[in-house]
């Protein structure tokens, strides 16, 4: 009866663990995300960084501009993928993704020449180390998603 009992428990227990989650799935959360034009991206995005680094009025329109051409460059990509996902066209070369990556890094050094040019060095200074934290904690949540699906696919494996 005992031994009866503990595996009711122990049973009980695994399908209250297997349950899912209540939270918001990816695809739940960009639909619950709002669809900011690039104007309003570009203000918000400014003015945050006019909060964080003590901005003056140019310095703010300057950073506003930047961001204004960032955010429409992101709608454009954002709305190739889509397309392309869309039309499920078969999967970018290696040398697509190539080019890929070398335009986003091309970009992603000329924003960083701007912000230089924009900003005063104690407030690139902390802008630059702003960024750095925002990067660890990216690749941090990457690594936990890294490391989530490698299980999933080991028992994926081992189950079949």
């Amino acid at each position: 009866m005992k031994h009866l009992l503990a595996l009711a428990m122990a049973f009980m227990t695994l399908t209250a663990v297997a349950q899912e989650k209540p939270g918001k799935t990816g695809k739940e959360r960009t639909e619950m995300r709002p669809d900011f034009t690039p104007e309003q991206i570009a203000t918000m995005k400014s003015k945050e960084l006019a909060l964080k680094l003590d901005l003056d009025a140019t310095q703010q329109a300057k950073v506003q501009e930047l961001q204004l051409a960032m955010a429409k460059d992101r709608l454009t990509k954002r709305e190739e993928m889509k397309s392309r996902k869309e039309s499920k066209s078969e999967r970018p070369t290696a040398d697509e993704l190539y080019e890929m990556k070398n335009e986003r890094l091309d970009k992603a050094l000329a924003h960083k020449q701007e912000m230089k040019n924009i900003l005063s060095s104690e407030q690139y200074k902390k802008w630059e180390e702003g960024n750095q934290l925002k990067m660890r904690d990216h690749r941090r949540f990457d690594r936990k998603k890294m490391i989530k699906r490698k299980r999933m696919a080991h028992a994926i494996h081992e189950i079949s």
